[in-house]
């Protein structure tokens, strides 16, 4: 998009930010070139995971009405706490398209799963972020074990960390399906005080989204929910014909697999 869109005289890639001061550095840098460049010039700044300097070079470049491109992944995206004030931004979502699936599952050789890739595919519902289909094809232990940490930091931090969980359950027993839950429905099957703190913090860590102006939650792609469903299960007890129940209450989607 960039060769083919601006001279290449006038892209300036950042990444790998380490720190504070180096941001700090860089955005001194860019000052001195846009004093001595001309031309339509962009930025583009490649985001690591768990990194929040970008924030503050987006921030500073803004004011001098740069192009500025950023490729960031969702969750660190929803985890970054920032107002967007006078910015003008525009989010554009990438989605894993078949052709691009198909030229992974291809690269990797296949998947010892799968009989080939139209069953990959079709397990992976047809949609969804790049990582969880590369999870489903190699089924790795990473996002397993980061979920678990998230699960064990709500047992850990949160009072009524019970109703946390079973509000996560029920979410994510819904979303294995990709069913959506209505957040009036489950407000009245949750009993938690906290309702807009748990929301908040599902969604900055990625556990849930909340959509349609806030009327609707569902988990963030069915393979992370299926994990999430196995590992709850692990720390909560919830009898499984109630849990179904209390989805089916939560719900208005049709669901007869349930």
């Amino acid at each position: 998009y960039l060769l083919d869109n601006y001279s290449e005289d006038f892209i300036f890639v950042v990444e790998h930010i380490t720190d504070s001061k180096q941001a700090e550095d860089i955005v001194l840098a860019l000052n001195g070139l846009f004093n001595s460049e001309s031309g339509d010039t962009i930025i583009y700044i490649d985001v690591s995971p768990y990194d929040t300097n970008w924030k503050w070079i987006l921030e500073q470049i803004d004011k001098r009405g740069i192009n500025l491109k950023i490729l960031i992944r969702e969750e660190d995206y929803r985890r970054t706490d920032f107002s967007y004030g006078g910015l003008k931004l525009q989010e554009i979502e990438l989605k894993l398209e078949e052709d691009e699936a198909k030229e992974i599952y291809n690269l990797y050789e296949g998947s010892e799963k799968y009989l080939n890739f139209e069953d990959a595919w079709n397990s992976f519902r047809k949609e969804g972020p790049f990582m969880e289909f590369m999870y489903l094809l190699k089924e790795k232990q990473t996002l397993t074990e980061r979920l678990n940490t998230q699960v064990d930091n709500i047992i850990e931090k949160e009072n009524d960390s019970d109703e946390w969980l079973k509000f996560l359950l029920i979410v994510s027993y819904a979303g294995k399906e990709n069913f959506r839950i209505d957040l009036k429905k489950i407000s009245d099957v949750i009993k938690s005080k906290s309702m807009g703190k748990m929301l908040k913090n599902l969604e900055e860590e990625y556990l849930i989204r909340i959509k349609n102006n806030s009327n609707y939650i569902i988990s963030t792609h069915a393979v992370r929910a299926t994990i999430l469903v196995n590992i709850i299960k692990t720390k909560l007890y919830y009898d499984e014909n109630n849990l179904i129940i209390d989805v089916l209450k939560c719900t208005k989607d049709y669901c007869p697999i349930l």
